[in-house]
């Protein structure tokens, strides 16, 4: 009987990878899960936090997370090379004053594709 060959996937087996869950929060369990999930948060808040999952666990992808500000190109911060147990906790700094009130979205991307764009408003 002839030997099986053993080959090796030229392909990655995260082509398929997708974000699940994703939600904006000002509130977190101790265990790091949202308490609540909302769009709309104070400017005087201690922290904004985002927290998602993936359908799978990665090995050859990359994982990046950008916040952007009132539709600017440019992120007001970045979260690069994210490698973690999941579910994925990440907070957006405010500065020495709090936050800055305006629209705000958080896009979650896998390699250079955006997989998922939340919005969310900050306010007095």
């Amino acid at each position: 009987m002839p030997e099986a060959k053993q080959t090796i996937p030229d392909e990655c087996p995260d082509l398929g990878l997708l974000v699940t869950k994703a939600v904006v929060t000002d509130t977190l369990d101790p265990y790091g899960r949202p308490i609540t999930s909302d769009n709309e948060f104070s400017v005087s808040g201690r922290a904004i936090y985002l927290v998602f999952s993936l359908s799978d666990d990665m090995c050859c992808r990359t994982l990046n997370v950008r916040w952007f500000s009132e539709g600017k190109p440019d992120p007001i911060q970045i979260d690069d090379n994210i490698h973690s147990q999941f579910p994925v906790t990440l907070s957006l700094k405010a500065n020495g004053n709090g936050y800055v009130p305006g629209v705000y979205t958080v896009k979650i991307y896998i390699d250079f594709w955006e997989k998922i764009s939340i919005p969310f408003s900050v306010h007095i």
